[in-house]
């Protein structure tokens, strides 16, 4: 598969298990209501909001780390091919004084 139907089907599965989650979550909180006390919904409810951001951070984590991965990669690559120009000036001079002399090899 390509590129672009890659991150469509990465999105869709992202937004789907956040979609899930974020229901579960929720329906379990309204579930409890009747049930628990104010103190045990107000710790409920900071459980809740802490599961959420761990999440939120754990993605952006991991999609920065990708872009990063790509970033040094683009970097060395560029590193590298400065360093093979730099190699095929060197040797194309030397050919040119080779060239200029006439020496034999």
């Amino acid at each position: 598969m390509n590129s672009k139907s890659n991150k469509i089907i990465k999105g869709i599965l992202i937004f789907s298990v956040t979609l899930l989650s974020g229901f579960g979550i929720t329906a379990l909180s309204f579930n409890l209501f009747d049930a628990l006390t104010q103190n045990q919904m107000r710790l409920l409810f900071a459980v809740d909001i802490l599961l959420i951001i761990a999440v939120g951070i754990i993605v952006w984590f991991i999609y920065e780390s990708g872009k990063l991965k790509k970033k040094k990669q683009k970097e060395f690559e560029q590193r590298h091919n400065e360093r093979v120009k730099a190699k095929n000036a060197q040797m194309k001079d030397i050919e040119i004084i080779i060239a200029k002399n006439k020496y034999a090899a």
